[in-house]
C-alpha cells in the first residue's frame, strides 16, 4: 500500500510542480487585435489541448503507455483549465467583452460527441464552434 501511495504523490507532484513553475514564469499569448478580432463574437469556446509529453529516459522506462496517456490527458485540461482562468481574469478588468462558455460545459459537449482534444482537428473552426454552439473556438 505504501508503494501506491508514494507512486500517486509522485504523479501528483509531476502535475503540480510544472503548472505551478510555468504559472510563475510564463507568459500566455494573445493576439495584440484579439479585441478586434473578436468584436463580432459574443461567446467562445476554449478547447482542451492534444499534448505530447516527452519523459526522461529513467522516467519514460518506469512509465506505462497507459500512464503516459494519463498524463497526457490530464495535462490537456490542466491547460484548458489555467487558459478559462486566464481569460476570465481579464475579462474582468475589461480588456475585451467576449464570454467563453464554461469548459466543463464545452467538455461534456466534445464527451457526447465522442470528440477528444487529438480527433479536433478534423474539424475547422468554424465547425467544432457549431458543434459546441458557440461563435468561435
Amino acid at each position: 500500500m505504501t508503494v501506491l501511495i508514494r507512486k500517486w504523490f509522485l504523479l501528483s507532484l509531476l502535475f503540480i510542480v510544472p503548472l505551478v513553475v510555468g504559472a510563475q514564469t510564463k507568459e500566455i499569448y494573445v493576439n495584440p487585435d484579439f479585441a478586434r478580432l473578436t468584436q463580432d463574437e459574443k461567446t467562445l469556446a476554449i478547447l482542451p489541448f492534444e499534448v505530447t509529453m516527452n519523459l526522461r529516459p529513467k522516467r519514460k522506462a518506469r512509465t506505462t503507455a497507459g500512464e503516459l496517456a494519463d498524463l497526457e490527458h490530464k495535462e490537456a485540461f490542466a491547460i484548458q483549465s489555467a487558459l478559462q482562468t486566464y481569460f476570465l481574469k481579464r475579462k474582468e478588468k475589461r480588456h475585451f467583452s467576449v464570454d467563453f462558455q464554461d469548459i466543463q460545459q464545452t467538455n461534456a459537449l466534445l464527451k457526447q460527441k465522442h470528440l477528444l482534444p487529438d480527433s479536433l482537428s478534423f474539424y475547422s473552426p468554424a465547425e467544432q464552434a457549431r458543434i459546441l454552439g458557440v461563435d468561435g473556438v
